[in-house]
């Protein structure tokens, strides 16, 4: 059709519905082209033309992240589950016993001060632009390039492997020293639990790694419900934590099998409240640890082991692919996350200042099961955070 002039005549029927007769041009092989059909197709026709631009793009953006995570599922809980990871219940004793209250809490603010550097130039890549899927990679390729980020992000990927893995030995651990021949939890003595060498710890740590594999690959839902129970047993344990730090009387404490710096014949004191021993817990006591006899510990070792409780803040943006609206959901929720561990953390820090002994915090890493009015939901609360973190 040659040259058609813009401007349309419509010319409307009662009996046939719409009519639209296009003059044609002069010069034009065609003389007109008239168009029929029913008047409710037509206005239908015309609302889809009409409809602004905007409300396309959001119907279109509801249908794509539909089936994807929220803020909360997607981000906030996954960043408080690898922030915990191992230190949360077996590394407390160690970090408060040797470094002292003062020097804890110094330790605590100066390790969530590195890592909220870390999430402000996170929010700021995050936020300027759309964020698609790839994750860490993403983000860095976008700041530093696809040279740069190619580099960063295999170094970032090989670390990933080696927290899984020894957040997976962590989890292999804890269930020898709770329900293997001998364990905390079992009554008898070495006469039942699961077996525990080499050979058996590398068989449980496959198991719980191909578990971990299979809900990584059915994908985000699974991942999100997994999650959230993670959580919830989480939670539950230090609830039971804190309620058994206020109701626990005065009592005495076993030295682990584990530990040789001390005979196992003595008894650690649990004071329950007490001012007397606060101002005891306030200095440092720094020595050897009794799990790596021979090294005396420093402020710079004792950081090392606890900042591994701080880190853990990518989590939610290695999904970002996953997110409804990671623009959003990786600032506010990694933020977040931060501040729930971080009261935690104090929290935690601050009860045991109060109620345990220097000696008790030293020599017994697991006290937080020993004071439990029920021990188990510790060793619930171990095996949940670490098989999360991996």
């Amino acid at each position: 059709v040659d040259n058609l002039e813009p401007q349309i005549m419509e010319e409307t029927s009662l009996s046939v519905g719409l009519e639209q007769t296009i003059p044609s041009s002069p010069g034009s092989h065609i003389n007109s082209v008239t168009v029929r059909g029913n008047g409710k197709g037509g206005r239908a026709a015309r609302d889809d033309e009409q409809r602004p631009l905007l409300s396309q793009k959001i119907a279109e953006r509801e249908r794509a992240n539909k089936g994807k995570l929220s803020m909360i599922l997607g981000v906030t809980l996954p960043c408080c589950l690898s922030i915990f990871s191992v230190v949360l219940f077996l590394r407390l004793g160690f970090v408060l016993g040797q470094s002292g209250y003062l020097q804890t809490i110094l330790i605590v603010v100066l390790g969530y001060f590195v890592v909220i550097l870390t999430v402000l130039s996170i929010s700021a890549i995050s936020t300027s632009a759309t964020v698609e899927g790839g994750g860490v990679y993403f983000l860095i390729s976008r700041a530093l390039g696809p040279e740069f980020g190619g580099s960063v992000g295999l170094i970032f990927f090989v670390a990933n492997v080696f927290a899984s893995a020894s957040n997976i030995i962590a989890f292999v651990e804890a269930v020898g020293s709770n329900v293997g021949k001998g364990g905390s939890l079992l009554k008898c003595e070495g006469s039942c639990g699961l077996p525990v060498s080499f050979w058996y710890n590398f068989l449980y740590g496959t198991a719980v790694l191909i578990f971990c594999l299979v809900v990584c690959l059915v994908g985000a839902g699974l991942f999100a419900k997994t999650t959230f129970i993670i959580f919830c047993a989480v939670m539950v344990s230090l609830a039971s934590a804190m309620f058994s730090f206020g109701f626990k009387d005065e009592t005495v404490v076993p030295v682990p099998k584990e530990n040789t710096f001390i005979s196992n014949a003595t008894l650690l004191n649990y004071t329950s409240w007490s001012w007397n021993t606060f101002q005891r817990n306030l200095g440092t006591h720094y020595t050897e640890d009794y799990t790596n006899l021979g090294t005396v510990m420093t402020f710079q070792s004792v950081f090392a082991i606890m900042f591994n409780g701080c880190i853990g803040i990518m989590a939610g943006a290695n999904i970002s692919g996953d997110l409804k609206n990671p623009s959003v959901a990786i600032p506010q929720g990694t933020l977040l996350a931060c501040g729930i561990t971080f009261i935690i953390y104090a929290i935690l820090f601050t009860f045991s200042a109060f109620t345990c002994s220097r000696e008790l915090l030293l020599n017994n890493y697991n006290y937080l099961q020993y004071i439990n009015a029920l021990p188990p939901m510790i060793t619930v609360g171990v095996f949940a955070a670490t098989l999360s973190a991996a």
